[in-house]
């Protein structure tokens, strides 16, 4: 099974997402991040007991700082993605770009080969570290965060159907 792949600068930014999501490391960012601003507001209103402020002024910041610590949990993923885009978009105004645009994968009985210009790798069904599927897109993870990104949009239903079956007789979870 052959298939071209056409990747752009929203499946690489989706794919670094992704990483972040799944990755103990990034789960791990994002939680930090996540608690660091409710932390802060927490340790705010306490100096404010300590230093005994009006009852009503205290429960007013209070009444902000839970309705933005709440705000604050939510946009974290949203902040994340936006740093994964302005990054890529510098890196890719610095030079070459952090993807291949073009690409051909095939999956073959024993392993799996993706040809971008002169670059080859094959990475053995074995070595597959995991697999995501997310809205859109199918991860082949082979190394840290090396993977083959599927975007599903290359694909006819019928051939995500194979290389799934393809993949799971292979062992490997999709």
């Amino acid at each position: 099974m052959k298939y071209n792949i056409d990747l752009n600068d929203n499946d690489y930014i989706e794919f670094n997402y992704s990483y972040l999501k799944h990755s103990k490391i990034g789960k791990y960012s994002l939680l930090a991040t996540r608690i660091s601003f409710p932390v802060a507001m927490f340790v705010f209103v306490l100096a404010l007991l300590i230093i005994n402020i009006e009852t009503g002024l205290i429960l007013t910041v209070i009444g902000i700082a839970v309705l933005v610590a709440v705000l604050w949990w939510f946009f974290v993923p949203l902040m994340m993605r936006r740093n994964i885009r302005k990054n890529i978009i510098k890196m890719k105004s610095d030079g070459k770009l952090p993807y291949h645009d073009k690409a051909v994968i095939e999956f073959l009985d024993d392993n799996i080969v993706e040809t971008c210009g002169q670059d080859k790798t094959v990475v053995k069904y074995n070595d597959i570290v995991s697999v995501y599927e997310e809205r859109g897109y199918i991860y082949i993870f082979y190394g840290a965060m090396q993977a083959f990104i599927l975007p599903e949009r290359c694909f006819e239903d019928n051939e995500l159907r194979d290389i799934k079956k393809k993949l799971s007789q292979s062992f490997v979870r999709a």
